[in-house]
């Protein structure tokens, strides 16, 4: 069998009193204060959130937003200027001037044949009749140059004063002194073209040969010993016996 339960009476008139209360009407002026109050205090803050709202719309729509106040930053470069180098022009030298053709040249006649005696400290001239045998003109750069042996008081080179060209002759007159000791002297010359190369006939060129006499001695001088000018005209054949040798 199922028991009951029993529940006292003084429990369940609590209960229904409870119940009764709650279903009581609620002071309605009290209520309402609060209502209003909060309505209120929601439309200042709906009101203010209205007015910050028409101001952002104002300002970007007249300007897109706040204005900068201050300068705009310029940003300026880091970096070097760029630096051109300096190239060093090289110094241009001068070039050499280069005859054309070849040159040669040979003995056409002389003066002061080999061998000829002078007293010491005796002046004389030395003439050489030089045949240009090349193919190319000697201009008036090209030099007459003492080469080596006795110079006997000469200087050491004279200008060809006019063009020689290929086929024709040239009078070349030198100054010198007989040197004042008793014996023989002999000289070598040669002709020198603007490059610096030096020619003549053989290895030695051409050369002057003389024998210093004492006082005593009898010293002659051939009457062909004379000075010839320089010109430069048509070689006239030579005989062979106007040429000396070594």
């Amino acid at each position: 069998m199922k028991q009951k339960i029993q529940i006292p009476l003084y429990i369940l008139l609590a209960a229904s009193l409870l119940l009764a209360g709650c279903n009581l009407p609620v002071n309605n002026s009290a209520s309402a204060t609060k209502t209003a109050e909060a309505g209120g205090a929601n439309s200042v803050l709906e009101t203010a959130k209205a007015m910050v709202n028409a101001n952002l719309t104002a300002t970007a729509a007249a300007g897109g937003g706040v204005k900068p106040t201050t300068a705009p930053v310029v940003v300026k470069p880091t970096t070097a200027p760029a630096v051109i180098p300096t190239i060093a022009v090289p110094q241009t030298q001068p070039t050499e001037k280069v005859s054309s053709g070849t040159d040669a040249a040979q003995l056409a006649a002389e003066t002061i044949p080999d061998d000829t005696k002078f007293l010491p400290g005796t002046t004389f001239t030395k003439t050489w009749r030089l045949m240009n045998t090349g193919s190319s003109t000697w201009g008036t750069d090209y030099k007459f140059v003492f080469f080596q042996g006795d110079q006997m008081g000469a200087a050491n080179e004279y200008r060809i004063n006019v063009p020689v060209e290929p086929g024709k002759i040239y009078d070349m007159s030198v100054p010198m002194k007989a040197p004042d000791a008793v014996g023989t002297y002999k000289g070598y010359w040669k002709i020198k073209n603007p490059n610096g190369s030096m020619f003549g006939p053989g290895n030695t060129g051409f050369w002057v040969k003389i024998e210093v006499a004492a006082a005593t001695a009898t010293a002659t001088v051939p009457a062909t010993a004379t000075s010839v000018p320089p010109t430069a005209t048509t070689a006239a054949p030579v005989e062979p016996t106007a040429v000396t040798t070594p």
